[in-house]
């Protein structure tokens, strides 16, 4: 019967003061003699992948000169990239001072669709 005791069960189910010998701490209840378990080793089989480079791999060889024609024009595309996204960061610093509640509707709104995608199983 348990009891809140500390954990402890007791020996008799009889009430009124009980002693030091019919008290039983679980782990001597809750211990099963267990009987030895013999494993028979199963060969683990490797999974199938396919070696990488098997089928044919495009290579483009080009100058040194051409690789950094390449890398200046990463460089300016990377430029332009950045530019774009300092004046998109400008606008909508402007656009939050100048209309907050706008803002915060176009905010709950979209939150609101993003949740609604996810209750219909789109994911993010």
């Amino acid at each position: 019967m348990a009891s809140g005791n500390g954990g402890f069960y007791y020996a008799s189910r009889t009430r009124g003061s009980t002693t030091k010998k019919d008290r039983v701490d679980r782990t001597q209840v809750d211990r099963v003699d267990t009987h030895e378990v013999r494993h028979t080793p199963v060969p683990e089989t490797a999974p199938q992948q396919a070696a990488e480079g098997d089928g044919v791999v495009p290579v483009t060889v080009v100058s040194r000169a051409e690789l950094e024609e390449l890398q200046r024009r990463l460089q300016a595309a990377e430029a332009r990239l950045e530019h774009r996204r300092e004046m998109n960061r400008e606008y909508n610093r402007r656009q939050r001072e100048r209309d907050p509640e706008h803002v915060r509707a176009l905010t709950n709104a979209r939150v609101q669709r993003l949740r609604d995608r996810r209750r219909q199983g789109g994911g993010s």
